[in-house]
């Protein structure tokens, strides 16, 4: 069994899926892990799915079509407090329905210095048609574990944004909290 899982959204009944993220001109230094902290600008925004308008319930992490992981106040502080390492806490305003701010305390909890950890030829990735770096799918996740710093609890991989790690005695201790809005999957389970 790996030492680490994957950050899995899920989203129950009444919880809304925050969609048309906003505000944010270069996503790819987003998902690249690059830091933003200096440069983030300010009135990045999450609508709610206009598909969906009777899901109006904030979970601690809601689902969204970003491809970044959100957290409430209370988890950024809980992740503050555990002193994860490299991890920018980058704040956003949720809107409801009706274009109304209903939240302006939720962040995206941004890992930075993404891990060169993906074991590649196990994980049999595809590329990118584009950009020859940065893979778009894998088989399989298969990590060289020896190659992640013993203190990167939450972590993307390098060239491979598409999911995010995090440390599985970390991943413990954040669900002993009751935090909700996500789960954890197994490498194994992983599917692209």
């Amino acid at each position: 069994m790996a030492n680490y899982v994957l950050w899995n959204d899920t989203q129950s009944n009444n919880e809304c899926c925050l969609t048309d993220f906003e505000g944010v001109e270069d996503v790819f230094a987003l998902l690249a892990g690059r830091s933003l902290a200096e440069s983030f600008p300010e009135g990045v925004r999450f609508l709610m799915d206009p598909d969906e308008p009777t899901e109006m319930l904030l979970s601690d992490s809601p689902t969204n079509t970003g491809s970044v992981i959100l957290a409430s106040q209370r988890l950024a502080d809980f992740m503050k407090a555990q002193g994860a390492p490299a991890v920018e806490y980058l704040p956003v305003t949720v809107f409801d329905h009706k274009g109304r701010a209903v939240s302006d305390q939720f962040f995206i909890l941004h890992p930075i210095d993404p891990v060169d950890c993906l074991d590649v030829e196990e994980s049999e990735p595809s590329y990118s048609p584009i950009m020859e770096d940065c893979i778009e799918e894998v088989e399989q996740i298969v990590l060289d574990e020896e190659k992640i710093p013993a203190d990167r609890v939450y972590f993307r991989c390098l060239n491979f944004d598409s999911v995010t790690l995090v440390r599985r005695d970390f991943a413990e201790l954040i669900q002993q909290q009751g935090f909700g809005g996500f789960n954890w999957l197994e490498l194994e389970d992983y599917e692209a």
